[in-house]
C-alpha cells in the first residue's frame, strides 16, 4: 500500500512530465484538479456516485466526498490506467488507496500481442523487420516496459503477470525468427527467378593483347597495306645465317656489336654453330635462298642479346626486319617506303631525316629519325633538345650479301631496315622504361586495353 499523499504527488509529478505537451495544471486550495486536452477525463464526486459508473469492482469503503480522478489513456507508467485519489479532508490524508492494475495489465498484454503481430505481418523488408524488433523486443521496447511494471502489482499477482509477459516475449521472438527466415527466402527466390529483360547486359571482363603484340601488329598492318608479306623465322639460329652470310665473318670485330647467347653444342670442327638469334636479319638470307625477286617481306620476331638490363636495354626484345629485292631498287625507294611507314604510325604531319650509319650487311647504311611529336622539332626532354627522334636503322643491301645468296648485284638491288618494336611503342605511348613490357604488372598492362 502506498500512502495517498505520496501517491498523489508522485502521479501528478509524472503526469506533468509525461503530458507536458498537452496538459494544463490548475491549482486550487483543495482538491488539485488536472485539466487535460484531448483526453477522456471523468470526475467522480459525491454528486456522481461510483455506483453509477461502469468501472471495475474496486471494492467498498471509498468515501463519496473524496474527489476521484480516473484518467483514461494517459501515458503514465507505460499506458496503464491508474486510479488517483485526492481528498479535501485532512483526516483522510493518511488513508491508503489502492492502485487497481491487474485487469488493465492483462488487457495491455493482449492488446500489445495483437498490435505486434499486426505490424510484424506488414514488415516485408530487413529494415522494417529490424525496426519492429527494436520497438517490441529491444532493451527499451514495449515488452521491457511491461516487465518494469510488474513490481507495481500486488505480490500475489506478480508471478502470474511475469509468466504472461515472458510468454508474450517468447512468442514474439519466435514469430520474429519465422518472419526473418521468410523474408530471406523470399529475397533469394526473387533474386534467382526474377529477370528483367530491359536491363543492359553485364559487361564481361575484357582481355587484350600485350602492348608489344599490339605495336607489332600495327607495324605489320602498315607494311602489309604497302604490299609486304609477313614472315616468321626460327629463334635458335645457325652462325652462318646470323653472321657469316650477312657479311660478318668468324672472328671479325663487327661481331662485337652483338653480345650473343650461344647454345651449348660443339660441332665436329670444334665450333658452337647454334645461338639465340641476335637480330631478325638472318631471315634475309633464308628468304633470298628460297625465293626469286621481286621480294617484299617483313619479319617480326624475338631477338636475344647478352647485355645488362636498364631503362633502354633488355636481354630479350622484339625486332622487325624488312627486305625489298628487285631490279632498279634505289635509296629513293627506301626513303619513300619508310616515310610512309612513319606517317602511318606517328601521324601524317611527321617529317623524316636520314643520316649515315654503319651496319655490316648494308651499304650505304643510314639511321632514320622523325621530328619530335612532343615538341614538333623545337627541342624537349623526349628528343634531348635535338628536335629529332631516331626510330630505326636501314640501308641498301650489301653486294656481298646478294652474292652470297646467289644474286648478281649488277642486276638486282634492294634495301633492308630493322627496328625495335618496344622502342616504337615507347616513343608512341610515352613509356620511359623498356622493362615495363616484361614485368607483367597489371597496372601497366591495363592501360593498353582497347
Amino acid at each position: 500500500m502506498i500512502p495517498i499523499e505520496d501517491l498523489a504527488l508522485l502521479r501528478i509529478n509524472e503526469a506533468i512530465k509525461e503530458l507536458s505537451s498537452h496538459i494544463r495544471i490548475a491549482k486550487r486550495t483543495n482538491p488539485i484538479i488536472i485539466v487535460a486536452d484531448n483526453i477522456d477525463l471523468t470526475i467522480i464526486s459525491s454528486d456522481n456516485p461510483i455506483s453509477n459508473l461502469k468501472t471495475p469492482n474496486w471494492g467498498t469503503g471509498i468515501p463519496q466526498d473524496i474527489f476521484f480522478f480516473i484518467l483514461y489513456n494517459i501515458p503514465l507508467y507505460n499506458n496503464l490506467v491508474v486510479l488517483l485519489g485526492i481528498s479535501n479532508k485532512q483526516n483522510l490524508i493518511n488513508q491508503s488507496v489502492k492502485v487497481f492494475m491487474s485487469e488493465q495489465f492483462d488487457n495491455q498484454i493482449e492488446k500489445l500481442r495483437i498490435k505486434a503481430i499486426e505490424l510484424l505481418n506488414k514488415s516485408d523488408s530487413d529494415e522494417q523487420l529490424e525496426n519492429w524488433r527494436i520497438d517490441f523486443l529491444g532493451r527499451r521496447g514495449k515488452i521491457s516496459l511491461i516487465l518494469r511494471e510488474i513490481p507495481e502489482l500486488e505480490i500475489s499477482e506478480r508471478k502470474e503477470a511475469g509468466v504472461k509477459a515472458n510468454n508474450l516475449k517468447k512468442s514474439l521472438q519466435e514469430s520474429f525468427e519465422v518472419k526473418k527466415e521468410t523474408i530471406k527466402t523470399s529475397s533469394t527466390v526473387n533474386s534467382v527467378n526474377y529477370f528483367d529483360v530491359t536491363l543492359p547486359a553485364r559487361e564481361l571482363p575484357k582481355g587484350s593483347y600485350h602492348p608489344t603484340t599490339q605495336i607489332v601488329r600495327e607495324i605489320s598492318d602498315a607494311f602489309y597495306n604497302m604490299g609486304f608479306q609477313i614472315i616468321d623465322g626460327p629463334e635458335v639460329e645457325q652462325d652462318i645465317y646470323n653472321f657469316q652470310k650477312l657479311n660478318i665473318p668468324i672472328h671479325h670485330p663487327a661481331r662485337d656489336m652483338w653480345n650473343s647467347l650461344w647454345i651449348d653444342k660443339i660441332s665436329a670442327q670444334g665450333e658452337t654453330p647454334l645461338l639465340l638469334r641476335t637480330h631478325t636479319s638472318p631471315m634475309q638470307i633464308r628468304i633470298l635462298e628460297k625465293n626469286t625477286p621481286p621480294i617484299r617481306v617483313l619479319v617480326p620476331g624475338k631477338a636475344y642479346r647478352y647485355e645488362a638490363t636498364d631503362a633502354t636495354h633488355e636481354w630479350q626484345f622484339y625486332q622487325i626486319e624488312g627486305l625489298v629485292i628487285d631490279k632498279n631498287i634505289s635509296f629513293a625507294n627506301l626513303k619513300g617506303t619508310l616515310e610512309e611507314f612513319a606517317q602511318r604510325i606517328f601521324g601524317k604531319t611527321r617529317k623524316s631525316r636520314f643520316r649515315c650509319d654503319f651496319f655490316p650487311f648494308v651499304e650505304p647504311g643510314a639511321e632514320m629519325s622523325i621530328d619530335c611529336f612532343k615538341c614538333n622539332g623545337n627541342g624537349c626532354k623526349v628528343c634531348r633538345e635535338s628536335g629529332w627522334i631516331e626510330i630505326l636503322g636501314a640501308g641498301m643491301v650489301h653486294p656481298e650479301v646478294l652474292k652470297g645468296a646467289g644474286y648478281d648485284p649488277n642486276i638486282y638491288s634492294g634495301f633492308a631496315f630493322g627496328m625495335g618494336a618496344e622502342r616504337i611503342a615507347m616513343l608512341k605511348h610515352g613509356i620511359d622504361d623498356i622493362r615495363n613490357f616484361y614485368l607483367n604488372d597489371l597496372r601497366f598492362l591495363k592501360q593498353f586495353i582497347h
